[in-house]
């Protein structure tokens, strides 16, 4: 057996070494089976030289795999490959073989968004919005944690599918996040909603809120009210111990110095829809509220104007 297997390796050699097609490689297997016979099957695998495989050569060409075409041999077990896109790509014959390598690469991140992903959502504004969430509940070292899952907040089983998140909220508007409607209770659908960084600020924890005849605010709605800042406000319960009646009731702020004024909400208003840069500036803005007896600091007119003092309507 052992003569017969020597005598149809160096018919195969001696074939491709007429044909010029053997590779530096073989040419040294070649004249070690001229000097000392067959090589071992364990020499043989491991070095990828046997019979079968100077065969396997010739019936790979041509042949598709997946999206690529083998084409021509190159040398070193290397096939270069044509892909349906167009693509050109040097493949080993065994990736070939085994399907391990089936394109150039350019379904590669076609195909692993599909079977990665249920939605094709991932990346988007709700998606981060959704891992967030469940983040800063349920992951002790995320830095909201203290504030939510420290506290006892969680996601409810439901949620924990993303598809029934999107279900049950809908697609997410610009400019809003999500809002728990009662800021000690869980991520549940009764009590979330979309929500924009204003109504979020007035439902926190740390606002204080008052109350007047049934009218319930958080402090700063109150100041704006009454067209005062909310530190003057807090300062004439706290400091002064007024009641509320009298803290709340705009004739008790008429002689307030301007420097502790602001402006209600339609007042502000106004200051939007006027200012226009370069044409209606600032002390343009104050004259205007002075001729209506209305007194305002250039400070408190540019911060509107340039949205770092909101309003709640």
């Amino acid at each position: 057996m052992k003569s017969a297997m020597h005598g149809n390796s160096l018919f195969a050699y001696w074939s491709l070494r007429d044909a010029g097609e053997l590779q530096p490689k073989e040419m040294l297997v070649l004249e070690a089976l001229e000097r000392f016979g067959p090589l071992t099957q364990e020499r043989n695998a491991v070095g990828r030289l046997n019979t079968a495989n100077i065969k396997r050569r010739h019936a790979l060409a041509g042949q598709r795999f997946g999206y690529l075409v083998a084409r021509e041999y190159c040398g070193d077990c290397k096939w270069l490959c044509v892909c349906d896109c167009g693509g050109e790509k040097l493949v080993t014959g065994s990736a070939l073989v085994s399907w391990n390598t089936k394109s150039c690469g350019c379904k590669k991140g076609a195909m692993c968004r599909k079977t990665s992903t249920r939605h094709e959502m991932s990346g988007s504004r709700i998606w981060e919005c959704w891992a967030k969430m469940r983040q800063r509940c349920s992951n002790q070292f995320d830095k909201g944690f203290k504030n939510y899952g420290g506290r006892g907040i969680t996601v409810c089983e439901r949620w924990q599918v993303f598809e029934n998140f999107v279900a049950d909220m809908g697609p997410m508007p610009d400019g809003l996040t999500i809002e728990r409607i009662d800021v000690n209770g869980n991520y549940e659908p009764a009590n979330c909603r979309w929500a924009t960084k204003k109504e979020q600020s007035r439902n926190k924890r740390t606002n204080r809120f008052l109350e007047l005849n049934g009218e319930k605010r958080c402090l700063t709605d109150w100041a704006q009210m009454l067209g005062i800042r909310h530190q003057a406000l807090a300062d004439s319960i706290d400091k002064k111990g007024w009641p509320l009646e009298r803290a709340l009731d705009p004739a008790s702020w008429k002689d307030l110095p301007i420097s502790r004024r602001t402006l209600n909400a339609e007042q502000a208003r106004v200051v939007r829809d006027m200012y226009q840069p370069g044409v209606v500036g600032y002390i343009s803005i104050v004259q205007h509220f002075a001729k209506q007896g209305v007194k305002v600091s250039v400070s408190t007119v540019r911060a509107i104007a340039n949205g770092r003092m909101e309003y709640q309507a």
